[in-house]
């Protein structure tokens, strides 16, 4: 088979694969929408190994519990991982509606380590989150967090994203259901998410001496930064620096965007302490 027709023939299949993913993304079931590689549960606590959650596993929360995400593949994690500009050896790992795959109400992507990648089980901590790279967010907080009181019937997925030479990689890796009680309040997510941003911010202090450079210079935007500092802390800044190279979308159940966020750092002195 010459050149042209190897080209033709990985176009057809990227086309059709494209096609089965928009009309499997318009089913209501998950089980219809997609061929699922790998199986995922959900529990309260800590497991080491997947078979050890498949017995914790759980489908109901309360406001503050913890949520443990864990997902088992047939093959070697770096067979599904994606990379982008911005992001290497990610998945994607996103919140919605139970049974709806076209409500999507946050994603992530997670950079895996050489070490997930050899396995094929991964195990993270969805509540409390644990910052995982510049891009990483706590998903599951800030869309029961950063809502209303109320039970709400979700479902947590990993995905990755195929491309042309990775005909035999499926879209969705894993689901599982995730119901959250928290009619009573949202406050203690709500506390974990502001804990969570705050310490993503904040870094490692053994090994964040000054913030990662990343390509991107907004000066309006620092700017405002630089004035609604001086505002709360009484102080100016030495330096800001952004530590996201774009912004991120938070959207409703029907996709309207919400609000946008971006995170910066910044350095100031004050009583002879550098903060």
């Amino acid at each position: 088979m010459n050149q042209t027709n190897k080209k033709s023939t990985a176009l057809r299949k990227a086309l059709l694969a494209m096609v089965a993913l928009f009309f499997g993304a318009l089913a209501h079931s998950p089980a219809t929408a997609a061929v699922f590689e790998g199986q995922m549960v959900l529990t309260t606590e800590p497991a080491r190994t997947f078979d050890e959650a498949v017995a914790k596993a759980v489908h109901e929360v309360k406001d503050g519990q913890p949520v443990y995400l864990h997902l088992r593949v047939p093959r070697p994690l770096s067979n599904y991982v994606y990379n982008w500009r911005d992001v290497h050896n990610s998945l994607q790992i996103e919140v919605g509606s139970e049974g709806n795959l076209r409500e999507h109400y946050s994603g992530t992507p997670i950079e895996l380590t050489d070490e997930e990648m050899k396995g094929s089980e991964l195990h993270i901590p969805l509540a409390p989150a644990v910052p995982r790279g510049k891009s990483y967010q706590s998903v599951w907080t800030e869309v029961v967090g950063g809502g209303r009181p109320g039970t709400w019937h979700n479902e947590i997925r990993v995905l990755t994203y195929p491309d042309v030479n990775r005909l035999d990689v499926p879209f969705y890796l894993g689901v599982a259901t995730l119901t959250a009680d928290v009619g009573a309040g949202i406050d203690k997510y709500r506390s974990m998410q502001t804990a969570f941003l705050n310490q993503r911010v904040a870094g490692d202090p053994n090994t964040n001496q000054i913030p990662a450079k990343v390509g991107r210079a907004d000066a309006g935007l620092a700017a405002t930064i630089q004035k609604q500092a001086a505002s709360a802390l009484g102080a100016k800044l030495d330096a800001v620096y952004f530590t996201d190279d774009g912004w991120y979308d938070h959207k409703n159940a029907i996709g309207q965007v919400e609000y946008r966020r971006t995170f910066a750092a910044a350095l100031y002195r004050q009583n002879d302490r550098c903060f």
